[in-house]
């Protein structure tokens, strides 16, 4: 079982609009996104009937939810990985599949955040041993955001800050590169961004906020 994803519908557009391999990494909503706040949930599943349902209702839902409640495989997937980012041995499973399938382009936290520090050196590490292969994405966790982008930033490694966490009033408004959900009637005073176009990783890789719209 492949530890990357290369079958969901961004990441495969968004490696037609690159012309190159690009893979995700997923963990489980909720249970890794310790600083979400208003897309807050976790999809729990029950031992015997393996009956699927969200634990809280947010004020926005995670929409890399959805796919945990309809699809059992994808749960399942992502509940491995998340025992598997906890290896020791992690970072070498993950280079060795990139190097078998000639990745060009990762999206770490697809699904799922940063959940600890130790995650996030896991795959810093990756990408310094692979500075060819470019590595983006989002993230709540204040301490990657600060720690990739302010204080030990890499060429091959860009990251955003998603607003919706519980650090918002602390980095918003602080030169950090900020995605924004843009609500019915409310504006962030930042480009609009088409999330099918592959727009967000333009954007991320310049390190300039955006906005997209609900989803």
């Amino acid at each position: 079982m492949s530890i990357l994803t290369y079958y969901n519908s961004k990441i495969n557009n968004l490696g037609r609009l690159l012309g190159k391999k690009c893979a995700s990494f997923d963990l489980p909503v909720g249970k890794t996104c310790p600083y979400a706040r208003l897309c807050k949930c976790e999809v729990m599943e029950d031992a015997v009937t393996h009956e699927r349902w969200l634990s809280k209702a947010t004020d926005i839902r995670c929409f890399a939810a959805t796919a945990e409640l309809i699809y059992p495989n994808v749960y399942m997937k992502r509940q491995i990985n998340y025992h598997l980012s906890r290896l020791h041995d992690f970072i070498d499973l993950v280079l060795k599949e990139i190097n078998f399938n000639n990745v060009e382009v990762v999206r770490p936290m697809a699904a799922g955040d940063y959940y600890s520090m130790d995650v996030y050196y896991k795959w810093r590490q990756i990408a310094e041993r692979r500075p060819r292969i470019i590595f983006f994405g989002y993230t709540k966790n204040p301490y990657v955001a600060l720690d990739l982008i302010v204080h030990h930033p890499l060429d091959n490694f860009k990251i955003i800050y998603s607003h919706g966490g519980t650090y918002d009033e602390k980095l918003v408004g602080s030169n950090i590169p900020t995605c924004y959900i843009q609500m019915r009637g409310q504006d962030w005073n930042v480009p609009s961004i088409d999330l099918n176009s592959g727009d967000d990783y333009k954007y991320i890789m310049a390190g300039q906020s955006f906005q997209i719209p609900y989803h």
